[in-house]
Order: C-alpha cells, then sequence, then structure tokens
C-alpha cells in the first residue's frame, strides 16, 4: 500500500476546503439580500468565518512543516522531467 498523508491533514484539508465553500456561496447569498437585519448577520457569519478559515489556514501551515508529506512513488519520480 503506497504510504497516505495522515489523518489530520486529510481532515484539514477537506474541513477547510468545505469552510471555504460554504464561505463562498454564504458571500454570494448575501450580497442578493436587500438591507435588512439578516443581511447584516450573514455578514457578520462571513466574517468570522474568514477569520475562523485564516486561523485553520496557519494550524495546516503549521502542521505541514512538522509533518513530511508521503515520498512520491518510484514510478511517477522517474516519469517527471528533471526540471
Amino acid at each position: 500500500m503506497p504510504p497516505r498523508y495522515t489523518p489530520t491533514a486529510i481532515t484539514l484539508h477537506w474541513l477547510l476546503a468545505l469552510a471555504l465553500f460554504a464561505s463562498l456561496g454564504l458571500g454570494w447569498f448575501m450580497t442578493s439580500l436587500p438591507f435588512s437585519p439578516l443581511q447584516l448577520r450573514l455578514y457578520n457569519w462571513h466574517k468570522w468565518a474568514g477569520i475562523t478559515i485564516l486561523a485553520l489556514s496557519a494550524v495546516r501551515l503549521l502542521w505541514r512543516l512538522t509533518h513530511r508529506p508521503p515520498e512520491l512513488p518510484a514510478r511517477t519520480l522517474s516519469a517527471m522531467p528533471p526540471w
């Protein structure tokens, strides 16, 4: 079996992907609303989602710096150009 990324790295990756897509969808939705308390509440959620995404990105970066990724398979390495 080829080596894999750690479960923590995989979880952080997919959690960030989900958070980014959710925040993007929320952003598109809230800009189509008329000015209202709901729109203001959604703007606030969108801002906090951005801060959460930034924090999770920092955690993911720290994890990546302290845990080496798996080696590429020999077949892939041999097929890649030297540059």
